[in-house]
């Protein structure tokens, strides 16, 4: 079974580190490079928005909020302390509080990483298409009563509790499918319906 870190995610999706973990992130970042300037210009971004990250806050339109980083800046960071286990990609995971795209609400203790289960697999292509990957023999239709007894023969779902028990908002998995679709070696378009939906193949 293979695994997608937070890294096969599109670069701007946003993501908060907890407290503690985040200072200490940041000031290695900030002890590597010398200050927040320097930092702030190895990020290409202003040091106004770098210093919101430190807080973890910021104002818009009059309103306090929360300050999330953008993932590519996370990743840059990464790079630039490569050499200390404790930023490893494996271990900033556990650290993830929350991530979020522009304009969506956020998920919550997010299950990282994301692991290809058949399950998986179906759902995404069933969001994507109202098609999914079947068994060998090719493609088939999947309903969401399918998608349901696929995840609890004893407890029926709602598709609403099936994103909750996947821990992923349809509108989130949207946003990276094509990126996390083309990981996935074992499925693949093989053509379209007569209603234009896309009609899904495993390999």
């Amino acid at each position: 079974m293979r695994e997608f870190h937070i890294t096969s995610f599109p670069g701007n999706v946003y993501i908060l580190l907890d407290k503690e973990f985040r200072k200490y992130f940041i000031d290695s970042a900030i002890e590597r490079l010398g200050n927040k300037t320097n930092v702030a210009k190895f990020l290409e971004i202003t040091r106004t928005t770098f210093c919101d990250w430190i807080k973890c806050k910021r104002i818009r339109k009059g309103k306090l909020r929360i300050s999330y980083m953008p993932l590519w800046a996370i990743i840059k960071l990464i790079t630039l302390l490569k050499n200390q286990h404790m930023f490893s990609i494996e271990n900033i995971e556990k650290h993830i509080v929350a991530y979020r795209l522009h304009g969506e609400n956020p998920i919550f203790k997010p299950k990282l990483p994301i692991k290809e289960t058949p399950e998986l697999i179906g759902i995404t292509c069933h969001l994507f298409g109202d098609r999914s990957g079947g068994d060998e023999k090719g493609h088939r239709t999947v309903t969401k009563n399918d998608i349901i007894r696929i995840l609890s023969e004893k407890n029926p779902l709602t598709a609403k509790d099936i994103g909750y028990r996947l821990n992923i908002s349809p509108s989130t998995i949207r946003d990276f499918h094509l990126q996390y679709l083309k990981k996935l070696d074992k499925v693949k378009i093989v053509g379209k319906n007569e209603f234009g939906s896309y009609l899904w193949s495993l390999n």
